[in-house]
């Protein structure tokens, strides 16, 4: 059983967006739909922007505890950017993706609090497990103990736990 979690997140899809944004939108990323489901496993609510309606009113995310992000590795310039607006507005930013298979990059970059490696749900479970609530992220030695994630470490530095095991 899930433990209930004091949050609400802002699921952010830069998913084909490039760097200028994208003419169509034709579908929710999967990896966002698992996200969203282990979202719900936890109790926690979250609503969807896309990345192009989030850069046109960033300050949304001031309704939000966190925001999370997600793209692919052409999206990395309006990621950068989302992260850069989130930032300033004073929200933690976890990004995953595609993008994450240059996690070290979504750290030092982009500025994420957080990069979830590979298939995310069970890291992202694990991180909801160990204290991302209420827009904390938890403490560098939480973050140490859960495989498949990336986090910045004493000084902004990139520490890259190993990819968490693959569910299928």
């Amino acid at each position: 059983m899930a433990v209930d979690v004091d949050m609400k997140a802002l699921l952010i899809d830069a998913q084909g967006a490039g760097s200028v944004g994208r003419a169509v939108v034709e579908w929710i990323p999967a990896g966002m739909r698992a996200v969203a489901g282990v979202l719900e496993d936890f109790s926690v609510d979250y609503d969807v922007s896309l990345v192009e309606q989030f850069l046109r009113h960033p300050e949304a995310v001031l309704d939000y505890e966190v925001a999370m992000v997600t793209g692919m590795s052409s999206d990395f310039e309006l990621i950068k950017e989302a992260g850069s607006r989130i930032h300033k507005l004073g929200k933690p930013l976890v990004v995953g993706g595609p993008v994450a298979f240059e996690p070290e990059r979504l750290i030092e970059e982009v500025g994420a609090d957080v990069a979830v490696i590979g298939e995310g749900e069970v890291s992202f479970s694990r991180l909801l497990k160990n204290g991302l609530k209420a827009g904390v992220i938890p403490e560098l030695d939480d973050l140490a103990e859960i495989e498949g994630i990336a986090f910045k470490g004493k000084g902004g530095k990139a520490r890259v736990k190993k990819q968490s095991r693959y569910l299928s």
